[in-house]
């Protein structure tokens, strides 16, 4: 009887775990760690910067980029998946293409990317 409650408790955390994993994805916080105009990519430190972007639970967005002291983008908004790897960030009316492979969001202008990293 010991060994079953052992196997059932074992078999309990098991499927929490891969449940915990699952529900994280995409969700997070991440930080700016490079900006990418044409052939050239310039580097920041993420802990210099206070650029993130957060996708949180029900599709919410929270967005405060500062790209490179020339704009800003802040405010709350929503993500949504429009197919694998690929997103769109809608924030004040406007919407932003981003991919997001191996805790790497690749933020896309037309001009220039930001490449941000899950924290």
């Amino acid at each position: 009887m010991k060994k079953v409650k052992i196997f059932l408790v074992s078999l309990l955390t098991a499927i929490l775990c891969l449940f915990c994993l699952a529900s994280c994805g995409e969700r997070g916080v991440y930080k700016v760690t490079a900006y990418e105009v044409g052939a050239s990519t310039v580097d920041v430190d993420s802990d210099a910067t206070a650029s993130y972007i957060e996708l949180q639970r029900k599709d919410v967005a929270v967005v405060s980029l500062d790209i490179a002291g020339i704009a800003t983008i802040e405010g709350t908004g929503t993500w949504t998946e429009v197919s694998k790897n690929k997103y769109k960030i809608s924030v004040d009316g406007l919407s932003y293409d981003v991919t997001i492979h191996d805790d790497e969001m690749i933020f896309d202008f037309k001009v220039a990317k930001i490449i941000l990293e899950k924290d």
